[in-house]
């Protein structure tokens, strides 16, 4: 059949349009970026890391690896490491089926350590080795671990038994600080609770089991790190007496805890708990009154709690009673949520009154002690900020607590 010139100017046109989104098709792919985390990387102090980038596809991709470099207090600032294969590490090309290695000199007399977000395509995949060098005529030991992404909760097992220790590096790689709650349950099946050092945006911690949490000497077992309405991160090693390491499998779970109970000295399940005998407010006395917060356990987010106190004294006194209509129990976090504005207000000596308009109130609960009538008392550790046009109340307290 002969085709007219009319047929063939539609299919030109057809075949025209097809081309343009076979090619937005054949993009697609390219832009869908992926972003994994190597927890540690460090250098220096006998140590030295390499870092494996490999393509598994069958094309050639780009990647990019942005470190970060512990500075203080788990803050951290941009890093360039030391690498002898490449000058940057940024946007470096990967053949098909390639891999690229590079690896810092380990030549500095002193540990400079910190972390690494690699960015590419997927099918681009990245693991990390970990070198000590040698001493005493033993060889070098190494350990690995594998790039992954960040989750709210992961399964760390450790062993701290007489001569073995166990490392942990944990990176909370979002733009907001994050506080970790970590439960621990020993071969013995004692079970603790307690928390990590509030980590700031891109922060990291790297510390050994036996020393943050001295419940794992002793001991071989299990520790649940997770921050629920966050993100983090973690690698982990095994130490022999002789120092040779290898890595510890990390499990990235999701979800509420599993470690749970409430064991002399760790953080209670409760029905209720109430605040009282807050003591001051960054130096100055605040006159809080107590609080009771209904909860259930904790994970959950349950309703109102209403604090209210004074700021100063004479003239200059500043009064306020707030009101949360939300309050979430993360671990041993309290943060308390919508704040309820028509019953949220300051008020002066003058009788002048303002609503908040805004606040922050967060208090981490320390280990608890059981009592003899089913209660359990601590003390507890938060930050409180209320704002009007009245004033500002902010700082940092200290409370008892007691739980039901």
């Amino acid at each position: 059949m002969q085709i007219t010139k009319e047929v063939r100017k539609i299919a030109k046109r057809r075949f025209l349009r097809f081309v343009p989104l076979a090619g937005a098709a054949l993009l697609i792919p390219a832009l869908c970026q992926a972003q994994t985390i190597l927890p540690q990387i460090a250098d220096g102090g006998n140590w030295y890391t390499a870092v494996v980038l490999m393509n598994t596809t069958t094309n050639s991709i780009t990647g990019s690896v942005t470190f970060y470099q512990d500075t203080a207090n788990g803050a951290t600032a941009p890093w360039n490491p030391p690498f002898l294969e490449v000058s940057s590490t940024q946007n470096l090309m990967i053949p098909p089926g390639g891999t690229l290695y590079m690896h810092t000199a380990g030549t500095a007399a002193t540990l400079t350590q910190g972390w690494g977000q690699v960015i590419g395509p997927l099918g681009l995949t990245a693991y990390a080795i970990y070198t000590y060098e040698s001493y005493a005529g033993r060889p070098n030991q190494d350990g690995s671990a594998a790039a992954s992404t960040s989750t709210t909760r992961i399964l760390v097992p450790f062993d701290a038994t007489t001569g073995y220790s166990t490392g942990v590096a944990v990176v909370n790689p979002t733009g907001l600080s994050e506080t970790i709650s970590v439960n621990i349950e020993t071969d013995t099946g004692a079970i603790s609770q307690g928390s990590l050092p509030t980590l700031p945006p891109s922060g990291q911690i790297a510390f050994s089991m036996a020393t943050q949490f001295p419940a794992t000497v002793g001991h071989r077992g299990l520790a649940e790190f997770y921050d629920l309405n966050g993100q983090l991160s973690i690698a982990a090693f095994r130490f022999n007496p002789t120092i040779a390491l290898t890595s510890l499998p990390v499990v990235l779970t999701s979800g509420s805890p599993v470690i749970g109970g409430n064991p002399p000295g760790s953080f209670p399940q409760f029905s209720q708990i109430i605040f009282n005998n807050f003591g001051s407010l960054s130096g100055q006395s605040i006159g809080l009154s107590g609080i009771t917060v209904n909860m259930l356990q904790p994970g959950g987010t349950f309703g109102n709690a209403i604090l209210g106190g004074s700021l100063g004294t004479g003239s200059s006194q500043l009064n306020y009673d707030a009101q949360w209509s939300n309050v979430a129990l993360n671990g041993s976090t309290l943060t308390f949520n919508e704040l309820v504005s028509s019953s949220s207000d300051m008020f002066d000596t003058k009788g002048d009154i303002a609503m908040i308009t805004s606040a922050t109130f967060t208090i981490i609960l320390g280990a608890a002690q059981a009592t003899s009538n089913s209660t359990s008392i601590g003390t507890a550790t938060g930050t409180l900020t209320l704002v009007s046009s009245l004033g500002s109340v902010s700082g940092a307290f200290t409370a008892d607590y007691s739980t039901e």
